[in-house]
């Protein structure tokens, strides 16, 4: 994977993508895994938000998404290989649960913390590479 796809796509999508595109995955396997994400998208919008309106369907997906990258994230320790096959082994919603377990754990620290971080001081340009070059200076 290169750095500028790092940046710009969630971890589990660049996984999917590459355990697809490697055989690594079945295309059953991948039409599994999409299903699943879809049924817990529309589940999470369906209980928390409305699925009348196509923004809130979108706003189940982006959480469904970024939940189950978060755990796939911290079963990996940010390592792909070990991520295809705790997909392949374990599943979709197993790298779901381990992300909203992560993210109950998060959420207990300390709720302020996040209300203080600001966007703007947060989030990285889509041109800025000041965060790689530290890391190859470091």
């Amino acid at each position: 994977m290169r750095i500028a796809e790092l940046r710009n796509h969630p971890f589990l999508l660049l996984i999917l993508k590459d355990g697809e595109n490697e055989g690594y995955f079945s295309p059953e396997l991948v039409h599994k895994i999409k299903q699943q994400l879809v049924d817990m998208s529309l589940r999470i919008a369906s209980d928390n938000l409305s699925i009348i309106y196509a923004d809130q369907i979108n706003k189940g997906c982006e959480i469904v998404l970024g939940i189950a990258n978060l755990g796939l994230l911290e079963l990996s320790d940010n390592n792909a290989d070990k991520a295809k096959e705790i997909i392949k082994t374990q599943g979709i919603v197993y790298c779901f649960r381990a992300g909203w377990a992560k993210y109950a754990q998060l959420k207990k620290v300390s709720a302020s913390f996040f209300e203080s971080v600001s966007i703007s001081s947060y989030a990285v340009g889509i041109n800025d590479t000041a965060d790689i070059r530290s890391c190859i200076t470091s």
